[in-house]
C-alpha cells in the first residue's frame, strides 16, 4: 500500500506550520479529508495560500486543498520545479480524484491554471519555527546602535582631523583634540558591546521552538526542552527603551509571566518582540519604557 506524507493546517496557523503530520495511504487521506471540518474552518476565514487545507507530499511536489469561496474548495500544486498550478473544485468528491491522480503519479496540469510561485513555497514546505541566538542579529544591533549615536562625533572628528592636516608644522597639541569625539564614541561602542555580550552569552545553547497556532511551545537548553501552553500565559512583560533613537534603543528583553507565579526570560537576541507577539496575538503585552535621560 503506497503511502504519502499529509499534513494538515488550520485557520490560525502562520506559512509553514502544521499539524498531525504522518504517512498515510489515499484510503486514509480521503478519511483525513472527509473528517476535517471544513465548514468551521471557512467561516470568517479569507482565501489565501495558508489557511484551512490538508497538504499532501510526494517527488511530484506538494498537493494542497483548501477552502474557496462558496462552499467550494481549491487544489494547489506546487511542482517538484517549484511551478504552482490551481484548480477550483466544486465539492471534495471532484477533489478526489486529483488526490487519486497525485497518489499514483498521473495528476496532470492540463485542466489547472498557472500561477505565480514568487514568495509561495513557505505556505507549502513545513518550517521547524526554531529560534536561538543569532550572531548576525547582533552585529547588526552594535551597528544600528552605536551608527546613530556615534555618527555625530565621528563626523567632529573628522572635521578636527581635516582642520589640523590643513595647518603646515601643527603642533601634537592641535591634534588632541581629535581623541575626545573618537574616545566618546569608543566609551559608547563598548558600553552598547558589553550589554549586546551579555545577553549573547545568556542565551548560549537556549532554544524556543513557537509557532503562532499550536498552544504549546518548547524552550531550554538545545537536547533538554521544556514544554509550555500558551493559555498559562498572564501576560508578557516588554523592557525596553522607546524614548528616541540611542544607544540601547534595540536592546529588548521579554519577561513572560505565568498564572502560576513562574517566569520566563527570552531577549531580541533570541526572538524579538514583535515576532513573539505574532506569535501569542491575544495574551496581554505590557511595554514597560525605560527613560535614561529623564526630562528635567
Amino acid at each position: 500500500m503506497k503511502t504519502l506524507l499529509t499534513k494538515v493546517q488550520y485557520n490560525d496557523y502562520e506559512p509553514g506550520e502544521f499539524t498531525d503530520i504522518a504517512k498515510r495511504s489515499y484510503e486514509e487521506t480521503v478519511t483525513l479529508i472527509n473528517n476535517f471540518n471544513w465548514e468551521e474552518q471557512r467561516h470568517n476565514t479569507p482565501v489565501k495560500i495558508t489557511g484551512p487545507s490538508i497538504s499532501v507530499e510526494s517527488e511530484e511536489g506538494v498537493l494542497k486543498l483548501g477552502t474557496y469561496y462558496d462552499s467550494k474548495f481549491i487544489i494547489r500544486w506546487l511542482t517538484a520545479n517549484n511551478k504552482r498550478y490551481d484548480k477550483i473544485v466544486p465539492d471534495l468528491q471532484t477533489a478526489f480524484t486529483y488526490v487519486h491522480a497525485f497518489y499514483n503519479s498521473g495528476l496532470s496540469t492540463v485542466d489547472m491554471q498557472r500561477k505565480s510561485s514568487m514568495f509561495v513555497k513557505n505556505s507549502f514546505i513545513t518550517k521547524p519555527f526554531l529560534y536561538q541566538r543569532n550572531l548576525k542579529r547582533a552585529l547588526l544591533q552594535i551597528i544600528n546602535g552605536n551608527t546613530v549615536l556615534g555618527l555625530p562625533f565621528i563626523c567632529t572628528g573628522i572635521y578636527f582631523l581635516i582642520q589640523t592636516l590643513g595647518k603646515k608644522n601643527a603642533p601634537l597639541a592641535d591634534y588632541l583634540p581629535l581623541l575626545a569625539p573618537f574616545l566618546v564614541g569608543l566609551i559608547f561602542t563598548g558600553i552598547n558591546g558589553i550589554i549586546l555580550l551579555n545577553q549573547y552569552n545568556y542565551e548560549r545553547g537556549k532554544q524556543l521552538v513557537i509557532s503562532r497556532g499550536k498552544d504549546i511551545f518548547l524552550y531550554g537548553v538545545a537536547g533538554d526542552l521544556c514544554k509550555y501552553q500558551k493559555t498559562n500565559i498572564d501576560h508578557v512583560e516588554v523592557l525596553n527603551s522607546t524614548h528616541g533613537k540611542h544607544l540601547f534603543s534595540n536592546n529588548e528583553i521579554c519577561i513572560i509571566h505565568f498564572k502560576d507565579g513562574n517566569t520566563m526570560q527570552t531577549t531580541n537576541l533570541l526572538i524579538s518582540q514583535t515576532t513573539l507577539h505574532s506569535k501569542m496575538p491575544l495574551i496581554p503585552f505590557k511595554y514597560v519604557n525605560i527613560r535614561f535621560f529623564q526630562n528635567s
